[in-house]
Parts: structure tokens; C-alpha cells; sequence
């Protein structure tokens, strides 16, 4: 007994401290509300972006030809850390144009209620990797997990004229996060539970000598 009031106390009167950083990669899982650009594949929108961070594969795509401005949005992967405290949520795009003229672009974040279309995008005729970070969610607040997962990501973008293309072949969401006080207390508790119930089961058997 006197070993387990010992670990109580120690667990009761250390400070709390974070857990340190960390970043969650979400993909497209699901067609987003926005899906005017079109498949290469004629299929689903959302697969034709969906590759890992370190693979991009540029024989997948949707593409934007000879339209005014349009819009293309993808679902995304739930964020696996709902404990943690969101620092910042970056979109994450690998694009390219083709032809020359108005073709401009700007990436979209839209969680079903909110849009906004963010900065312009500089766009090359080769694939170039292109980004944007928000460290408040759309309406202007701290990021929460419900936030993140009600997220869809995607590109607005103008190409009116058939020689001219915006390809988008790549798109994912870093979500950067630290630990909190609320999840290393949960853990905290498990630990106390835990040794209250090895001292209910005589765990200990030299405090019984």
C-alpha cells in the first residue's frame, strides 16, 4: 500500500506537460460538395488526387478546360489526434498549367457552411507542389478536430478558352498539432485506475509481510 500512495502522489503533484509536436496527413476519401473540373479516369474526382505525399503519380488528374471560374473540392481522412490542441492546417497541391492567356487559380477551403477561396496559386507548366496554411478555421476561431474533419480542400480556378488547361494531380491536408493537458490527464487516470486495482488484487504482496 505505501508504494501505491507513493506513485498517487507523484502522479498527482508532477506538472503537466505537452506531448510534444506532431502532423497528421489526410487524403481525399469521398467526392467533395464542388465538382465541377473534370476526371481524367470519368470516375470519381477524389481518386484521381489521392496519392501519398511521396509518390505523386501525374497520370492521374482532374483538369479545368475552356470554363470561367469553377470550382473542385475533395473530402478528407478524419484527423486521427482529437485530443491534441491544432496549431495550423495546410492544404497541400501539385499542380501544373497548359496554354497561355487568363489562366489563374486559388485554392478552396470549404467545411459545408464557410468558403473561402485563399490566395492565388503562381502556375508553371510543369508540376510544381503549392500550399497555403491557416492557423484559425474558417470562421476565424481555434481549429478543433470537428473542424478539421467537416474540412473539404480543393482549387478555384479560370481557364476560358479550349487551349487552355489547369491540371491538378495531387492534394492532401497537414494538420499540425501538439499534445494537450486533457488527454495526458486522461492518461494519468488509466494509470491511477490501474494501480488502485493491482492494490485491490494484493499486487504487491511485500506490503502484506
Amino acid at each position: 500500500m505505501k508504494r501505491v500512495l507513493f506513485v498517487l502522489v507523484l502522479l498527482v503533484l508532477l506538472p503537466t506537460q505537452n506531448w510534444g509536436a506532431g502532423a497528421d496527413t489526410l487524403y481525399p476519401n469521398a467526392n467533395g460538395a464542388y465538382q465541377i473540373w473534370t476526371p481524367k479516369s470519368g470516375g470519381n474526382h477524389y481518386v484521381e488526387v489521392d496519392d501519398p505525399v511521396s509518390s505523386p503519380d501525374t497520370g492521374t488528374y482532374v483538369y479545368l478546360n475552356n470554363k470561367s471560374l469553377s470550382s473542385e473540392t475533395q473530402a478528407l481522412d478524419d484527423f486521427a489526434y482529437p485530443d491534441s490542441t491544432i496549431d495550423s492546417v495546410r492544404i497541400q497541391q501539385r499542380i501544373k498549367k497548359a496554354g497561355t492567356g487568363s489562366i489563374t487559380a486559388s485554392f478552396l477551403w470549404y467545411d459545408g457552411t464557410t468558403r473561402i477561396d485563399g490566395g492565388a496559386i503562381t502556375l508553371t507548366t510543369s508540376y510544381v507542389d503549392k500550399f497555403e496554411t491557416r492557423t484559425t478555421n474558417l470562421t476565424g476561431q481555434p481549429w478543433t478536430a470537428s473542424d478539421v474533419n467537416n474540412l473539404q480542400v480543393g482549387i478555384v480556378g479560370t481557364a476560358a478558352a479550349s487551349s487552355r488547361y489547369i491540371f491538378d494531380t495531387q492534394i492532401f491536408l497537414y494538420v499540425f498539432f501538439h499534445g494537450t493537458a486533457g488527454g495526458q490527464n486522461r492518461n494519468r487516470s488509466r494509470v491511477i485506475q490501474r494501480l488502485l486495482s493491482l492494490e485491490n488484487k494484493n499486487y504487491y504482496p511485500e506490503d502484506h509481510k
